[in-house]
């Protein structure tokens, strides 16, 4: 019975593994119990943001630098905690942009950068390691990443995001990182996650 069983289990990951070498970002539609390390790294390699399916608790530096170094987008879906110079850089080495190792070096500093250097990709890294960043990004370049990595940096900064922009997934990330920040989440779009977050429960 057990060998029948290892039989359809091997039978399984072949399959999935099958799913990840046409489309990595098929990752989504696996069973969360069978994305083990393995199974994520043949996604991310295939496509990188597929990094947003991979389960937190096996996720790992390795398969984050792994991740942006293959597609600079996929810092989004890098947590918090793992965040470290070495993905930061791996970031910038993607884009041509000076800048870029100026804000790396010092997040404050984007604040002194004309808004005619300023751009989707500076922006973006800028609010991601400093939420309040998003204040100095120009009305023009704001778009949903960018209020997103804002977020996800400091949750605070939800209050700054206009109400049409806002979607569950960015007010999750805002209530995660500060949870004071419920009040700023449109009523139809709050969930019971959240508010376990906020209050312990509903």
């Amino acid at each position: 019975m057990d060998l029948i069983h290892q039989t359809l289990k091997d039978d399984l990951r072949q399959i999935h593994l099958a799913m990840l070498r046409k489309d990595g970002m098929n990752l989504g539609k696996i069973d969360e119990i069978y994305r083990d390390k393995g199974i994520c790294i043949a996604a991310i390699r295939k496509s990188p943001l597929a990094l947003q399916f991979v389960p937190f608790s096996i996720m790992n530096k390795g398969m984050c630098l792994e991740a942006v170094s293959r597609d600079a987008n996929a810092l989004q879906y890098v947590p918090v905690c793992l965040y470290s110079r070495d993905i930061f850089e791996a970031v910038a080495e993607s884009y041509s942009d000076c800048f870029l190792q100026v804000i790396l070096n010092d997040p404050a500093s984007f604040k002194m950068i004309p808004h005619g250097r300023k751009n989707k990709n500076n922006c973006f890294i800028a609010c991601l390691m400093k939420g309040d960043n998003l204040r100095c990004v120009p009305e023009y370049l704001k778009d949903i990443g960018i209020y997103k990595a804002a977020v996800t940096s400091d949750g605070s900064m939800l209050s700054c995001v206009p109400k049409k922009d806002k979607d569950e997934e960015m007010c999750l990330r805002a209530v995660k990182q500060n949870k004071l920040v419920l009040e700023h989440v449109p009523k139809e779009l709050r969930t019971e996650e959240m508010y376990a977050l906020a209050f312990g429960g509903k």
